[in-house]
């Protein structure tokens, strides 16, 4: 996602240089965003994003923003899968 770039606007795929950058932004305070990794246990046992939630797929898949925890409603969501 290019910097200036609306809020509301979503993009399918993010490669790993603009997820950095995102992250960056973040930490920087320049960007109010989730990392929502939804890989398995075991998945998120051999690599984790520093600061993601973790929230399975097959759980978003049956609740839908239910599923999505209080500190990561409203915002800007990125899905780490």
């Amino acid at each position: 996602m290019p910097t200036g770039e609306p809020a509301s606007a979503a993009a399918d795929t993010l490669d790993v240089p603009a997820l950095r950058d995102l992250l960056a932004r973040r930490e920087a305070g320049l960007a109010d965003l989730v990392v929502v990794d939804v890989r398995e246990d075991w998945e998120r046992e051999l690599h984790a994003v520093p600061g993601s939630i973790h929230l399975p797929l097959g759980r978003i898949t049956t609740d839908g923003y239910d599923a999505l925890p209080p500190q990561a409603r409203g915002r800007d969501l990125v899905l780490y899968c």
